[in-house]
């Protein structure tokens, strides 16, 4: 793991290359790419914090769609209108399915979109389950809007 600014990165490479956040970011433009409309997801049961990050996502002229439960948010991957996103931001510690059970929901249903985890709990077991199972970075809150818009923006350029 990598340590900058009391946030643990670890970035994983589409073909499953795990690299330091440094090498990524070096090689990776900080602007987005040519895509017209970045979409997010968040799912975080907290209110509070769905809305501050829909807010930042939106100030850095990206769509956010916001889910209170991972239960609403599987209804709606499941539903004929499925999901339509770049990212999801998927909090781990939630009543219902945690976020590693909606990883693996997700993964059973063939879905497979880039996963930024976020939790308030320091748990190095769930944080190497959440990157084994796919995710590419794990952000420890409380975090800085900055690292997690940096985040978000290499998340997608790898994708």
């Amino acid at each position: 793991m990598h340590y900058r600014h009391g946030i643990r990165y670890a970035l994983v490479t589409p073909n499953g290359d795990r690299q330091e956040r440094q090498m990524l970011l070096a090689w990776v433009s900080p602007k987005l790419t040519t895509k017209q409309e970045i979409r997010i997801i968040i799912v975080d049961d907290d209110e509070a914090v769905c809305n501050a990050l829909s807010r930042l996502i939106r100030s850095h002229a990206m769509q956010a769609k916001t889910f209170s439960s991972s239960e609403d948010f599987i209804s709606q991957v499941q539903s004929k209108s499925g999901i339509a996103a770049d990212c999801i931001i998927l909090d781990q510690q939630m009543p219902g399915l945690t976020g590693l059970q909606v990883q693996a929901a997700l993964r059973q249903l063939k879905i497979q979109l880039p996963i930024v985890f976020i939790s308030a709990l320091e748990d190095p077991s769930t944080e190497q389950k959440a990157l084994a199972g796919g995710a590419l970075a794990f952000l420890h809150k409380p975090f800085r809007d900055q690292d997690l818009i940096r985040v978000l923006k290499t998340v997608i350029n790898l994708h």
